[in-house]
């Protein structure tokens, strides 16, 4: 079974290195603006499902802090990330990449840390939802809001 299993890995994993499916880089920019929008809305809908769980006082200062929290992540955080990603994919050497060249392996370990993290707060009993709601809504807007500039380079670069 090890053998086996070796053996496919190293088919798809090495062997093809996942580069069946090649795009342009303008269009893994596109790509990359929908994977962030997505997850940014994701995430918001995580905190709407917290709506019913708080008073409303909690839910007040959650959406104050969640609004807050997506300031300092854009400003921070987001507007760097999205600048350095966009640059690093029209950098990449060839003109067709792999679709799953949107990030470098060290952000896919980050957003691996990231989604067991907030699998673990989100379990966590000790933790108030009313810490959790902000976290989601504060995420959430930063990327929903952050996507906008992969959508605008996307737009820029395919009028040429």
């Amino acid at each position: 079974m090890d053998q086996f299993l070796n053996t496919i890995t190293k088919n798809i994993f090495v062997k093809n290195n996942f580069q069946m499916i090649k795009v342009s880089k303008t269009t893994l920019v596109l790509i990359t603006g929908f994977i962030w929008t997505t997850i940014g809305l994701m995430l918001i809908g995580k905190a709407t499902n917290l709506i019913e769980i708080l008073s409303t006082n909690q839910l007040v200062i959650s959406c104050v802090l969640g609004i807050i929290l997506s300031f300092v992540k854009v400003h921070f955080v987001f507007n760097k990330t999205t600048k350095h990603n966009i640059s690093r994919i029209m950098n990449l050497k060839h003109r067709r990449v792999s679709i799953f060249a949107f990030h470098t392996f060290k952000f896919y370990i980050l957003i691996l840390f990231m989604i067991g993290f907030g699998i673990l707060l989100r379990n966590l009993d000790f933790v108030p939802k009313y810490v959790i709601f902000p976290i989601y809504i504060g995420v959430g807007i930063g990327m929903l809001y952050s996507s906008l500039k992969y959508f605008i380079f996307w737009q820029a670069v395919s009028v040429k």
